[in-house]
């Protein structure tokens, strides 16, 4: 992966699930892969990616690989954002939340960006997330209560920068805090039973976490003192594309 690239694309392969390797023999394989290629197996066509994560790398690969440069740019006050995007059942709730066991990227980010800030001692944070869901075209809010959720509008502020009005931004000081808050907004999402997924999510989700820092003692009125960054983790629910813009 270029570092200088500003945006970099990759492809994890999951392994073979329990039906797959119950076929033995009969299951199909179109795909392999080369370095950081894939290519299918008749050769008729091959692809190439920044990289290319085989189904025997674990998540924790994936993580230090990709998010971490873009969390580290995030603390020094820099937009970033992890996109996972595939169809049911290709992997992406596992390798964005992992399990109890096996952390996805999500969880480690938490725990990390609070470990990475403990590291700037002449620096105040305040760290704030957010969760919104788009199902049918609806944006909601999954961090307020379920009686109170409405469609939210996507509106543009003065300086031309999109937001979306009267979303909940709740503040976060241990990873725990933050953990809950998602949590709490899995359990608002839309899930359904699909043919290969028993529990598949049928809507496009994005958690944010909003750092703001500035120097300690430094007013808060002071011009170019405070800096603030958005770090944004979308989730796609399906094989239908969804351009989500951060």
């Amino acid at each position: 992966m270029a570092e200088e690239a500003a945006v970099a694309v990759c492809v994890r392969l999951r392994p073979l699930n329990s039906r797959e390797e119950a076929l033995g023999e009969d299951t199909q394989v179109y795909w392999k892969t080369d370095n950081n290629a894939i290519y299918q197996v008749d050769g008729s066509k091959s692809f190439n990616f920044d990289r290319v994560f085989d189904s025997d790398e674990s998540t924790k690969n994936v993580y230090e690989e990709i998010a971490v440069p873009i969390i580290d740019s995030a603390i020094q006050g820099y937009n970033g954002t992890v996109f996972a995007y595939g169809q049911t059942a290709s992997g992406k709730t596992y390798t964005m939340m992992g399990s109890k066991d096996y952390l996805g990227v999500i969880p480690r980010a938490i725990h990390d960006i609070f470990q990475k800030i403990k590291k700037f001692p002449d620096r105040e944070f305040l760290l704030r997330v957010s969760y919104m869901e788009i199902y049918n075209e609806t944006i909601t809010d999954l961090l307020c209560d379920t009686q109170k959720m409405k469609p939210l509008i996507i509106r543009e502020d003065f300086n031309r920068n999109v937001y979306v009005a009267d979303l909940t931004e709740e503040v976060v000081y241990t990873p725990e805090m933050a953990l809950k808050w998602i949590t709490k907004g899995e359990k608002n999402r839309h899930y359904g039973i699909t043919k290969m997924n028993q529990r598949s999510s049928r809507s496009h989700t994005i958690f944010r976490m909003i750092l703001e820092s500035r120097e300690k003692g430094e007013p808060s009125n002071c011009e170019g003192s405070v800096k603030v960054s958005h770090l944004h983790r979308p989730s796609h629910a399906s094989s239908k594309l969804c351009w989500i813009i951060c």
